[in-house]
């Protein structure tokens, strides 16, 4: 029997260069002023806009970033379009405390890095629809001892917290971040990707 992997969730993860401790330092700068505390934790929402063609190390962040998502969002199959940073924001959660199960509304792809993450601080879960994960556990794999194994049965699929390395997915798929576990606050810098009509500006750039 042939089997077709149809509908798959695509979640792309590799390498990024950042200056940790002069993004930590922009954070705690602006977190300082005006901390936003959502229950557990605390997040700062900036405007990707006003920093796209800054020389600041927020403004490499963002083209950085823009860069290496055209290629992912191409795997989409849009036509005419492209896609641009809308807002990035920082998060700074504590030791024992994560972040539930969200999506991000508006945004065609999300992601994040990390700044500060040692060992043990909690992983970023990607997840399966609940309707999907409910029809697959409700056909008895989950009482039969299924070992949940492979991309097919998978309800979720975790990712390690690495400083260096960044993961997008589609704005629509659901995740959370498990506990932090370590002794030190985790701080993560993430981002929403909004579609742009026309031809990428920095088109060069996105294909060296």
């Amino acid at each position: 029997m042939q089997c077709d992997f149809l509908f798959p969730t695509p979640v792309w993860h590799g390498d990024i260069d950042l200056n940790v401790d002069s993004l930590a330092a922009f954070a705690c700068q602006f977190m300082n002023e005006e901390p936003m505390e959502y229950g557990s934790y605390e997040s700062y929402y900036l405007s990707a806009d006003q920093y796209r063609d800054s020389k600041c190390v927020i403004g490499h962040f963002v083209r950085q970033v823009e860069d290496m998502a055209q290629d992912c969002f191409q795997e989409l199959g849009p036509l005419n379009t492209y896609c641009e940073m809308q807002n990035f924001w920082f998060t700074v959660t504590p030791p024992g405390q994560c972040i539930g199960v969200h999506s991000h509304p508006g945004a065609v792809l999300g992601g994040t890095t990390y700044i500060i993450a040692e060992e043990g601080a909690g992983s970023l879960s990607i997840r399966r629809n609940l309707l999907e994960s409910h029809q697959y556990l409700s056909l008895g794999s989950y009482t039969s001892g299924s070992q949940g194994n492979t991309p097919v049965s998978f309800t979720s699929h975790s990712y390690p917290p690495q400083v260096g390395k960044v993961i997008m997915f589609p704005g629509w798929c659901p995740h959370s971040v498990g506990r932090n576990n370590s002794e030190t606050e985790r701080m993560s810098l993430s981002f929403n990707m909004g579609v742009k009509h026309g031809v990428y500006p920095r088109l060069d750039h996105a294909n060296s």
